[in-house]
């Protein structure tokens, strides 16, 4: 039978040493895989905005080719932009957003609203319901290139079939990347010229 006694030096538990400690061995501290996670949701959450702003730019340098007022040219920047109004559904839910998005703002009803408000509100009316349809097919030309995702239902509510493009840039692909920098490109040019005019004319 063994006694019991004091506990030997094997025994006794180990002290931890003065010393700097590395980081890959704090206490509590997991590297991995994981540590991605907070990068990739900043990206998912960063480049759909820069997508949004890229719709923005496009249709106001589209709606600086024309001599058009500053009115006209408010309405065929937002015939550009307001589509994606739709996608506000994902404020209540998934459901709603999958339901909504790319089908009320992208079809033809919405589109005639647009035009409705272009003739009723511009300066030069039937060009400016025009441009403003350009501009609101633009919107859907970069959606079916630029992002693939949800299929565009045009006929909604009158049909639920929905239009895609299998050859669709990935979001984050150098196509995308180049168009969002060019198009900031293109805005900045645009705000330099306007400025220049402006100073001409007050000078």
């Amino acid at each position: 039978m063994a006694r019991a006694g004091r506990p030997g030096r094997n025994d006794q538990p180990r002290r931890q040493l003065p010393g700097p400690v590395r980081r890959d061995h704090q206490p509590g501290l997991v590297r991995g895989a994981g540590e991605a996670a907070p990068r990739r949701c900043q990206v998912a959450t960063v480049l759909p905005a820069a997508h949004f702003l890229t719709h923005v730019g496009l249709s106001w340098i589209f709606a600086n080719l024309a001599r058009v007022s500053p009115r006209d040219r408010l309405i065929i920047v937002l015939a550009g932009t307001v589509p994606d109004l739709d996608g506000l559904g994902i404020l209540w839910s998934e459901y709603a957003y999958t339901a909504a998005h790319r089908a009320a703002g992208h079809g033809m009803l919405f589109l005639g609203l647009i035009v409705a408000v272009a003739l009723l509100c511009g300066d030069s009316p039937s060009g400016t319901g025009a441009l403003a349809a350009v501009s609101f097919h633009l919107h859907l030309l970069l959606d079916l290139v630029g992002t693939g995702g949800l299929p565009i239902k045009y006929l909604w509510p009158l049909s639920d079939r929905g239009w895609s493009y299998s050859g669709h840039w990935v979001l984050t692909s150098w196509p995308n990347v180049v168009l969002m920098a060019a198009t900031g490109l293109g805005v900045l040019a645009i705000a330099w010229q306007r400025g220049q005019g402006a100073r001409r004319r007050l000078g």
